[in-house]
């Protein structure tokens, strides 16, 4: 499942404003890689169904402005 979401992320155009809509597992990947570009992050975050994770940046170096 990472590898899969990794592998949307690497496609996005990360000139554009992307919405990515998806459920817990997910959410948590992106938000564990674009922390520590790894798994390792992954149980350390608990979002909630309707949770709001805002990104900015590009896929090389982005920061979390918004995780409610």
């Amino acid at each position: 499942m990472f590898q899969r979401a990794i592998s949307f992320l690497k496609i996005l155009d990360f000139s554009k404003t992307n919405l990515i809509v998806a459920h817990w597992g997910i959410i948590n990947c992106i938000v564990s890689y674009f922390i520590s570009g790894s798994l390792d992050t992954y149980w350390k975050f608990k979002i909630k169904n309707g949770s709001i994770a805002i990104f900015e940046g590009n896929f090389e170096f982005s920061y979390l402005t918004k995780l409610d």
